[in-house]
């Protein structure tokens, strides 16, 4: 699948704003992001949490390891390979301590495993016909310190399964103030349709690796 992703990023009254074009080989496990500002640079990940973030002006390719980067944490990989149910909560070792079903929602309570109860309490997460519609992390304190908005679908043609067309994400700092990040998905293709010399990008063999971890 292939789409434009406009973020805007508004912490301490400041905003900003960049768009990212995405390309994501589901079967192999690799997302390459094109980003434009404030300057340009290709970003590849993959199934392992390999990172390889690569600046054509300067031909020069930053590589690293990060295991909970891999694209199967991305919420590309969840709407595809239908992990609407836990949106990964499972595959991070949380379990389900309660379900409330009410009129027309569920909500499921997510207990944390041991090595993360110091940093969270719990995860709700709140689905409205079989689609994750809020998903908020609870501090050990009992308050809300991230919570996450999804909503505007696309419809049933227009995907093999219904995507978010935006997404709004509240994290609560320590020190009071919040990041509050918006990220619109624009441009959305799937399969055929999803035709671009991108999902080829290689870097070049004579990049420079300023950096390896």
């Amino acid at each position: 699948m292939s789409l434009t992703m406009t973020s805007r990023l508004l912490k301490s009254g400041k905003k900003i704003e960049y768009n990212t074009d995405i390309f994501y080989h589901f079967d192999k496990g690799i997302m390459i992001a094109h980003y434009y500002e404030p300057f340009e640079y290709y970003m590849i990940t993959d199934a392992k949490g390999e990172i390889k973030m690569y600046y054509p002006q300067k031909n020069e390719v930053y590589i690293s390891r990060d295991p909970s980067k891999i694209t199967e944490h991305t919420i590309f990989y969840y709407f595809f390979a239908n992990r609407l149910a836990d949106f990964g909560l499972r595959d991070l070792g949380f379990t389900i301590a309660k379900t409330e079903p009410r009129s027309d929602i569920i909500i499921t309570h997510w207990a944390p495993p041991k090595e993360m109860e110091n940093t969270i309490k719990s995860v709700e997460l709140v689905h409205q016909k079989n689609l994750p519609i809020f998903m908020a992390y609870y501090s050990p304190k009992n308050k809300i310190s991230r919570k996450i908005y999804y909503y505007n679908y696309t419809d049933e043609k227009q995907l093999p399964v219904r995507f978010p067309q935006k997404v709004v994400e509240f994290n609560y700092l320590e020190d009071g103030d919040s990041l509050i990040t918006q990220m619109v998905f624009t441009n959305i293709k799937y399969g055929q349709q999803a035709n671009n010399p991108n999902f080829d990008f290689k870097i070049p063999f004579n990049a420079k690796i300023v950096k390896q971890n």
